[in-house]
């Protein structure tokens, strides 16, 4: 394989694992219609989440399975465990939020 190939392969994998993750996103989206109209799409460190009127996000992660980690907004960014309110809202059969 010359050096262009391998170079084309590795970008069109990268190319796939942004598909993915934003699949990710669109299958959880039509399983909750309801939401839709309660959040924006954003542009969340390369990939697209799912922003809930800037209290929450939904952040697509991994490779396989992609979890969809649900995220309290936070002024200390770098604090993941304190913020994470649910590791993995994709495979929620019901979904709502309930601000405090």
């Amino acid at each position: 394989m010359t050096s262009n190939e391998v170079q084309l392969e590795r970008k069109m994998i990268r190319l796939q694992r942004h598909v993915s993750l934003i699949e990710a996103v669109a299958v959880f989206l039509t399983k909750h219609p309801i939401l839709a109209s309660r959040c924006d799409l954003e542009l969340l460190r390369g990939c697209v989440g799912l922003d809930f009127e800037e209290k929450a996000f939904i952040r697509p992660l991994g490779k396989d399975p992609i979890r969809l980690r649900l995220e309290r907004r936070s002024e200390d960014q770098e604090d993941f465990a304190e913020r994470t309110i649910y590791e993995d809202v994709s495979a929620l059969s019901t979904f709502s939020f309930k601000w405090a």
